[in-house]
């Protein structure tokens, strides 16, 4: 047991750990990419040098790379799309936003998103929407989301369709009312839903 008492001490060692993770599929390439993006804000606020911008550029590299021609990206280079990591992938390069060719990367990956709405089952429709409202496509969401009862979907996933109906200026007080109903409130003031 010990304690530390710096919160961002602590995250730059959980960091550590996603780094040293010797599997390169797209998903873990993409959480590479992300822990090495959080670690770019946290080392100046600690007054240190970030010393990884060049594996941070190897890691966008192997991701532009593995792009599929129809904008999705598979679990591992050159298999077949995959929804869920093509979800993956897009909500990890869209904190990257700013350079040209990735915002290529991002522009396809969104088409190819919203190309596959129509035939998307209810949990892989989600995903999929709450990607595009991320990522500020522009498109009518409001066309899919009435697929989705709210009430046939579990709290995390409510909680995602409040943050799409919030992002597209859509209405989501009655949701969010029953969602903030079912908050817990723990002894120190704090509070969750569902299980600890």
């Amino acid at each position: 047991l010990y304690a530390q008492n710096n919160t961002l001490d602590l995250l730059l060692e959980e960091i550590e750990h996603v780094k040293d993770y010797p599997y390169f599929c797209m998903e873990q390439i993409a959480s590479k990419l992300t822990v090495l993006a959080m670690e770019k804000k946290i080392r100046p606020a600690l007054g240190q040098a970030f010393k990884n911008e060049k594996a941070m550029q190897q890691l966008l590299t192997k991701l532009q790379k593995g792009q599929l021609f129809e904008g999705g990206w598979a679990w591992w280079e050159a298999g077949n799309a995959n929804l869920t990591i093509t979800n993956y992938v897009t909500r990890a390069l869209l904190e990257l936003r700013g350079d040209p060719a990735l915002e290529s990367n991002i522009r396809n990956a969104l088409l190819y998103l919203q190309n596959r709405l129509p035939g998307l089952k209810r949990d892989q429709l989600l995903e999929a929407l709450y990607t595009l409202s991320e990522a500020r496509h522009d498109m009518d969401y409001n066309v899919y989301l009435r697929y989705i009862p709210f009430d046939s979907i579990t709290l995390h996933q409510q909680w995602r369709m409040v943050s799409i109906l919030q992002q597209q200026k859509l209405p989501y007080e009655n949701e969010l009312k029953g969602l903030m109903s079912e908050k817990v409130t723990t002894m120190t003031g704090g509070l969750h839903w569902g299980e600890d």
